[in-house]
C-alpha cells in the first residue's frame, strides 16, 4: 500500500523523534480509532519499496496489505460503529 491511503482514510500520523526512541533517525506511523478498535500501520523505518501494511493494534495476525481491502474494512467498521 502507499502511504497516501492512510491520509485519505483519516488516519492520524504520529512522529517519533530519534531522541525519543533512541533510533538513529526520526520515524512515523499512522493510527485510526473506530469505536474501541484501533488500526495501526507499520512504521516508516520498516518500509521497503513503499509497501506499507496495516493491522489491528495488539493483534498483528490480520495484516492488511491491499488498499481496496483497507478501504472496505474502514467503511464497514465506520458503518457498524454508528
Amino acid at each position: 500500500m502507499r502511504e497516501q491511503i492512510f491520509l485519505e482514510l483519516g488516519f492520524e500520523k504520529t512522529v517519533v523523534t530519534a531522541e525519543e526512541s533512541g533510533a538513529p533517525t526520526d520515524w512515523h506511523y499512522y493510527t485510526l480509532d473506530i469505536g474501541d478498535l484501533c488500526l495501526i500501520t507499520s512504521s516508516s523505518d520498516e518500509i521497503k519499496d513503499d509497501t506499507w501494511y496495516c493491522y489491528f493494534f495488539e493483534s498483528n495476525q490480520f495484516k492488511i496489505k491491499n488498499e481496496t481491502d483497507l478501504k472496505d474494512l474502514v467503511e464497514v467498521l465506520r458503518r457498524c460503529w454508528k
